[in-house]
């Protein structure tokens, strides 16, 4: 009996040879890997005889023992290599034969997905071949492409959040471009009705999300350099190496910056001290307002703007990515590496391992150097996590360090010089190119851990989060006028003049649950927080401050309208020991109670099937910080002596925005109005009498509070020329008034249009997905200022300035790279933008030109988009 079962099983083998023979070009493009191959499903055969032939029996019965059962995440089935079967080895030697013989064509697949209803790109959409190992996402404009398949009927899945699930047949025998379009889950499809316009997750907030395809586009010197395009976005310079986001005329504590759900901890301290971030870590950033804000913090007034760290991958394969960028302006270079895996030791787990390196030379303007704007950054990262179905834990260590050259123009010596050099419009001090960074300067080490844990069940959702963040900082002087001998003084020189060390405690208990007619978050957190400072600069004291609240929202439908509210209460209790400079001595320990509630309410409602009303309402409250109530002393970073005062209550705020987004023909307008009023505002002014110290003269800064209000617009419209032609515009315009007297506010952003030519061919000369991008920024010079506001120079005059971005894919040796081209301020326009804290003594960098790669490298045959 046994013979004989031996017997049919080599006759068996044998015809399953000549079976995998027939259908090696087929497969022959699977097996360029020699342990990691995938098989194409099988076209469906029509006749039934043929289904149960004896060659089609064992071709299944030995694709049985090369396939393994259990398909991935995509549908598809991995090679075993089981080198038990005898018949394993000439199967294999058959088809290596075969594909050494078979023809090396094959064929791209572009493609855009759009919705449905308006026509518009859609982003970050999923795109999988059924059954294959290809996969991968859509840009930021909807495009999409899939290299070396081959001739063939393919099954297209795409998904994305808030659409619909879409299988599309694809008949492919040469190079293909195709629009797929989703049907939004808002529209009524044939005789189905669905119930709620939108995944109850998602309320009426208004969100900018920016996915890695941008972000790898714009990545730069600083985290502020990746939101440059964003409407309604501008950017607070100290110099080329310091930025931080101003959204809608607000900046600082009032912009909520969140990373892995954490709030990060790093502008406490004044204007200059920007976000101790890496810009090459985040994969995904959104710019949020709405009920969504609320869950974030109390203090959102501006917004939150929400980073999101590269994710773990469960269950995947080791892959990873090199990250490339050079810049001509002042000879940067940097690299970043990131490798991630799971189940390295134990089953179920996930690690990233992530470094990284900056360096940066003196800035340049078109007319001259800007000495002493140099960087050096490092930053390093490591996260591991464990999955195990319901219950998901993760813990990451990161941190970041830097050394950041401040403007030598911007510290002088005596009154005469700072007249000078505002009245020459120009650097007094200008010295020849260097990589050199010498004082004034600040050096900068940010660490954090962060611990998440979810526990899911049929109730819903329970999160926990930890956060641990130390901020040291060290700041030293360019002067010190009270050394004679020229040996302390260099002495004295190399000894930070102020060093501040921030620690942060926070967690987060979230409560996430649905009803299955409204879905709604119930949480509370914790901080505590401590300062200590030393050094001969008394910027700010050492306080000690406890924070506690809780929070609620809801998202619920009223009929056809989508509705959502938010509320929190919160508590902070400081204790400061400030200094009496006049006295010389420290004063009494200072106690301070704050309290406040901040809610958020909107509405949403689709109209016509491709328009789109959100109607949003909220208050928001601030603390002042404990540089806005005690600081006396000068700020090297920002080059200026800032005074607090000590009688400021809590600032607060409420705020009304309205958006329509709609399609006229192939155009797609987004509009929105916005107002906000505050009965108190805290703001930096500048005082009329500089400030002499032995350190030097220093514009003369003061903290002072004011009702006031602001009110603005934000256009964007995007029009498709063609298929690969497409025109943008942006606009921004912000106006804010002092109450009683109605007279303009000081530093606001000045008004702004971006108009842009984007072209995406499907392929050229060999690249893949190849995209250019011509665009121009029109700032008009701030007009809106109040004659009764002092400040050391007049606003200056507008610009243009002009960028040139190209890109696209390129298959090097199997590994696909994107690679990116931007010539920033093309023209090298000489110009001050109204929002640099150097515009009093310099002009902002010009022309700079960045090549940014992006290298992802893996142990299987995987698409870079899938390493995001």
């Amino acid at each position: 009996m046994s013979s004989r079962v031996q017997k049919r099983s080599t006759v068996h083998c044998a015809i399953s040879l000549w079976e995998l023979h027939r259908r090696a070009l087929h497969y022959a493009r699977f097996f360029s890997k020699p342990h990691h191959c995938t098989f194409q499903p099988r076209k469906q055969l029509r006749h039934t005889s043929r289904l149960r032939s004896p060659a089609h029996s064992a071709h299944r019965r030995l694709r049985s023992i090369l396939i393994n059962s259990t398909p991935d995440l995509y549908g598809r089935s991995r090679y075993v290599l089981p080198f038990r079967m005898p018949c394993l080895v000439a199967a294999l030697l058959t088809i290596a034969t075969a594909c050494t013989f078979a023809s090396d064509g094959s064929f791209h697949l572009h493609g855009v997905v759009r919705d449905s209803a308006r026509g518009t790109p859609i982003p970050d959409a999923q795109i999988v071949l059924i059954g294959a190992q290809h996969g991968t996402r859509s840009s930021s404009d909807g495009h999409f492409h899939l290299s070396n398949l081959s001739p063939g009927n393919y099954r297209l899945g795409i998904r994305r959040l808030g659409y619909y699930d879409r299988v599309q047949t694809i008949e492919l025998s040469r190079d293909t471009t195709i629009d797929v379009f989703l049907v939004p889950l808002s529209i009524e499809l044939k005789r189905v009705i669905v119930e709620g316009s939108r995944p109850l997750a998602r309320g009426t907030e208004h969100e900018v999300q920016l996915d890695w395809q941008y972000l790898d586009r714009h990545r730069g010197q600083t985290f502020g350099d990746l939101l440059t395009d964003v409407p309604g976005v501008s950017l607070l310079q100290t110099g080329p190496a310091i930025t931080k986001p101003v959204l809608r005329g607000l900046h600082s504590e009032r912009v909520v910056i969140t990373s892995g759900g954490i709030q990060h901890r790093a502008q406490e301290w004044g204007l200059d001290h920007g976000p101790a971030l890496d810009p090459f870590l985040p994969t995904s950033v959104a710019v949020i307002r709405g009920v969504a804000s609320i869950e974030e913090s109390y203090a959102a007034i501006g917004g939150v703007i929400r980073i999101e760290p590269p994710p773990l991958r469960y269950h995947r394969e080791f892959a990873g990515q090199l990250s490339l960028l050079g810049a001509t302006n002042n000879g940067m270079g940097a690299a970043a590496v990131r490798a991630q895996g799971s189940d390295l030791a134990i089953p179920n787990t996930a690690y990233l391992l992530y470094a990284s390196g900056t360096i940066a030379g003196d800035s340049r303007t078109p007319q001259y150097v800007l000495s002493n704007t140099g960087a050096r950054t490092g930053s390093a990262m490591v996260a591991i996590g464990y999955d195990a179905a319901s219950w998901r834990s993760e813990i990451s260590y990161s941190l970041f360090a830097g050394e950041l050259g401040i403007l030598a123009a911007s510290h002088l010596g005596n009154p005469d010089d700072l007249r000078r050099a505002i009245e020459v419009g120009r650097p007094l001090i200008v010295r020849p190119w260097t990589y050199s960074i010498g004082n004034p300067r600040q050096e900068i080490l940010h660490q954090t851990l962060y611990l998440h844990s979810t526990y899911t069940t049929d109730a819903g959702t329970l999160e926990l989060q930890y956060g641990w963040q130390h901020n040291d900082r060290s700041e030293y002087d360019a002067h010190a006028a009270r050394y004679t001998d020229s040996t302390l003084l260099q002495q004295a020189l190399r000894r930070p003049a102020l060093e501040l060390s921030l620690a942060s405690y926070q967690l987060e208990l979230r409560y996430r649950f649905s009803d299955g007619t409204a879905s709604s978050v119930l949480g509370f957190h914790l901080l505590r927080q401590s300062n200590v400072r030393s050094g001969q600069v008394f910027l700010l004291p050492d306080y000690l401050l406890y924070e506690g609240g809780f929070l609620g929202t809801r998202t619920f439908t009223i009929g056809s309208w989508l509705a959502s509210f938010g509320a929190r209460g919160d508590l902070q209790w400081m204790r400061a020991r400030p200094y009496n400079k006049a006295a010389g001595r420290y004063d009494p320990d200072t106690t301070m109670l704050f309290a406040g509630i901040a809610a958020n309410g909107g509405i949403e409602r689709t109209i016509g099937g491709s328009s789109r009303l959100r109607i949003n309402l909220g208050t928001y409250w601030r603390p002042p910080l404990p540089v806005e109530l005690f600081a006396n002393d000068l700020h090297h970073g920002t080059a200026q002596y800032e005074i607090g005062d000590r009688k400021l209550r809590t600032e607060r705020s409420v705020s009304f925005d309205a958006s329509i987004t709609t399609m006229f023909g192939r155009m797609q307008l987004e509009a929105t109005a916005y107002a906000q009023y505050f009965p108190r505002l805290t703001q930096l002014l500048p005082d009329s009498m500089p400030t002499v110290t032995y350190r030097g003269v220093f514009p003369t800064m003061r903290y002072v509070q004011q009702r006031a209000a602001t009110f603005g617009t934000e256009l964007s419209a995007s029009l498709p020329i063609g298929s690969i032609l497409r025109f943008d515009a942006q606009a921004a315009i912000i106006r804010g008034i002092r109450l009683p007297a109605g007279d303009c506010m000081a530093f606001m952003p000045a008004d702004r249009l971006r108009l842009a030519l984007h072209l995406h061919p499907s392929a050229l000369l060999g690249v893949h997905s190849p995209y250019f991008e011509l665009a121009a920024t029109a700032v008009r010079r701030q007009t809106a200022i109040s004659p009764s506001v002092f400040d050391y120079a007049p606003p200056p005059a507008g610009y243009i300035a002009v960028d040139l971005t190209a890109g696209g894919q390129w298959v090097l040796a199997g590994t696909l790279i994107q690679t990116t081209l931007r010539i920033q301020n093309l023209l090298d326009t000489p110009f001050r933008d109204y929002l640099s804290r150097y515009r009093y003594f310099a002009l902002n960098p010009g022309r700079n030109i960045t090549f940014i790669a992006s290298i992802p490298f893996h142990l299987s045959n995987q698409s870079s988009e899938e390493l995001q």
